[in-house]
């Protein structure tokens, strides 16, 4: 019967899990205006990023409403046949609460200064420092959300 419980519970643990990805948008024409687009380099990340997340299952993205977040996210949106879902970056635990009622793998497209405070919503403060450096593009942080809503999060590049 122990052996049965722990099978239960390790499939329940698997099944109800789901992970947040968290980047930054990719690089942005430096043409002087509030709203840039993304540069060639940025657009050819956004493709990249899409195609890195292509196999994986993403159920819902949200960028703030921004062209250079939502043209980061487009690609993958396309892809999966998502809509982009705009969130408020001053409000990362209303997203937070969000996703985690949503209990969907998810793309989040953030900015430099805004990407450290959706990972601390999640209890990452040891992850960054401060914000991300002006030409900081290529970082992929991901937290994984188990059924006790017990994190783990991880970096790494693209």
């Amino acid at each position: 019967m122990k052996f049965f419980n722990l099978l239960l519970i390790l499939f329940f643990n698997i099944s109800c899990s789901y992970k947040v990805t968290v980047v930054r948008h990719a690089e942005k024409v430096l043409d002087g205006s509030q709203d840039p687009d993304l540069s060639e380099i940025g657009i050819l990340r956004s493709q990249k990023l899409a195609k890195l997340y292509s196999s994986e299952d993403i159920y819902q993205i949200f960028s703030t409403k921004t062209k250079r977040t939502e043209l980061t996210a487009t690609p993958l949106a396309n892809l999966k046949l998502l809509e982009i879902n705009n969130y408020d970056a001053k409000k990362p635990e209303a997203l937070k609460e969000f996703i985690q009622k949503s209990k969907k793998n998810t793309l989040v497209v953030g900015h430099s200064n805004t990407v450290k405070s959706i990972l601390d919503s999640f209890g990452s403060q040891k992850l960054l420092n401060g914000d991300l450096k002006d030409d900081e593009y290529d970082k992929i942080f991901t937290v994984k959300i188990n059924v006790f809503k017990k994190t783990k999060f991880s970096v790494a590049t693209y």
